[in-house]
């Protein structure tokens, strides 16, 4: 079926590149409030008067030479952008102040995230799984941690979930309620004891022999990683996350 490709924002003209550059836009309004004038840089012309004596002084057409009305296009914009900030010509131009460095494009309301990804969906731009944890965690009140596990794995692997390693943070007690009891069962003792590391484990190990039931292995997973970031290593990214105990 051949492979998926994503074109990003960066790509001139794409859809993304539209979404992008629209909410710009509408965070300068929500900023700045609606704006008095509203300019814009049209197209190259190829009969400006610049664009005419080049072609003409090489037995040109326009079309044969994009590259100057590029560069002529550039230079205009550039005139155009200097005049309103430098020389004042409609008076004081306000704007916003953009990222300097990778640390700001991750920083949201002052908390530095992470990963971009983080601070996408601390700006609302990514959906969450919400709706997903809660229905682990309302599942939890009927159903046993088994079960509960069954769900989420099912949720991973048929990727509907965006960030796994977040709904396993917030659900994990719920994941992990029957650890010790499955444990004592399958070594025969009772009045197990162990260890908050021991238990994260043995969820992790448990989890993984879903996931095996489903053709995945870890040793797969690593090699998995889909345009999501997450779908792929889904044991080796629950270990990566793994909380101090």
């Amino acid at each position: 079926m051949g492979n998926r490709i994503i074109i990003p924002s960066s790509f001139t003209g794409g859809s993304r590149y539209m979404q992008h550059n629209y909410l710009d836009a509408m965070t300068l309004v929500k900023c700045f409030g609606y704006p008095d004038l509203f300019l814009t840089a049209a197209a190259c012309n190829p009969k400006w008067p610049e664009v005419i004596r080049f072609v003409e002084s090489e037995n040109l057409k326009p079309e044969d030479r994009p590259d100057i009305l590029t560069r002529i296009f550039k230079i205009k914009l550039d005139s155009l952008i200097t005049r309103l900030k430098e020389e004042k010509i409609l008076g004081e131009v306000d704007g916003v102040k953009g990222p300097t460095c990778y640390e700001d494009i991750r920083t949201v309301n002052g908390s530095v995230y992470d990963s971009y990804k983080d601070a996408c969906y601390a700006r609302g731009v990514l959906d969450d799984d919400r709706e997903y944890t809660s229905s682990i965690q309302e599942t939890h009140h009927w159903a046993t941690a088994s079960f509960c596990r069954s769900l989420f794995v099912m949720l991973i692997t048929s990727d509907s979930l965006s960030r796994p390693h977040h709904v396993f943070k917030e659900t994990y007690n719920c994941l992990s309620d029957d650890v010790v009891h499955v444990r004592e069962q399958e070594m025969g003792v009772k009045g197990l004891k162990l260890e908050p590391e021991a238990i994260y484990h043995l969820t992790l190990s448990y989890i993984e022999k879903s996931l095996l039931s489903y053709g995945l292995s870890s040793s797969r997973k690593k090699e998995e990683v889909s345009g999501k970031g997450i779908f792929g290593p889904y044991v080796l990214v629950l270990w990566q996350n793994k909380p101090q105990f």
